[in-house]
Order: C-alpha cells, then sequence, then structure tokens
C-alpha cells in the first residue's frame, strides 16, 4: 500500500499487487533465500520522510 501511496495510485492497487506477486512466487518457484510478498518495511519509511518534501502524485 505505501508503494502505490508512493506512486500516487489509490491503496487498493498496492494490495492487488501483494496479492499477485505472492501467487504468481507461489506457483513458478519456491526457495529458502527468496521471499516474494509484501515483507519489507522500507517504502514506509521512504513514504515518511519525502512526504514533506514532495507532495504525493
Amino acid at each position: 500500500m505505501a508503494c502505490a501511496a508512493i506512486a500516487g495510485m489509490p491503496p487498493d492497487f498496492g494490495l492487488y499487487t501483494a496479492m499477485i506477486t505472492a501467487i504468481v512466487g507461489a506457483l513458478f518457484g519456491s526457495s529458502w533465500h527468496a521471499v516474494s510478498g509484501p515483507t519489507t518495511a522500507v517504502p514506509v519509511l521512504v513514504f515518511g520522510e519525502l512526504s514533506d518534501i514532495f507532495a504525493p502524485g
């Protein structure tokens, strides 16, 4: 949702992307070392820092 907000898109797009990524990752490959899905907090931190400087969208 944070990546969608940073890109100026509705938060729904972020949820759809997270679901599709997890499904495609589960169907076409798996690994003990690779993670597919919404598992990082970096976009939230980047958005929090840059939202004061730049207007979203």
